[in-house]
């Protein structure tokens, strides 16, 4: 068998790759939680975020952001229904 050799930049590749794909996962917690609660502001704010934070500094940035995305989520109020409000003359 031949030997696999991995250089240096393959290797910051092949990292920034794995941080992308672990923000997105971290992502995709605010992005659902936000488009069933109809926040869909902080749902694509969080994924996108999450995302670049990710890319950026992996887990030590993706997880914090997630983590305040989602709070702001649930603690925010939920938006009016006003597809049933009548006026009143």
């Amino acid at each position: 068998m031949e030997e696999i050799r991995l250089t240096v930049q393959d290797l910051r590749y092949f990292i920034v790759i794995t941080n992308v794909f672990l923000g997105i996962l971290f992502g995709s917690l605010p992005l659902i939680a936000g488009l069933i609660l109809k926040k869909r502001k902080y749902a694509l704010l969080g994924f996108l975020f999450s995302t670049i934070g990710g890319a950026l500094l992996g887990l030590f940035l993706s997880y914090p952001i997630s983590a305040i995305f989602i709070w702001l989520i649930i603690r925010s109020p939920k938006p009016a229904d006003t597809a049933f409000e009548t006026v009143d003359s």
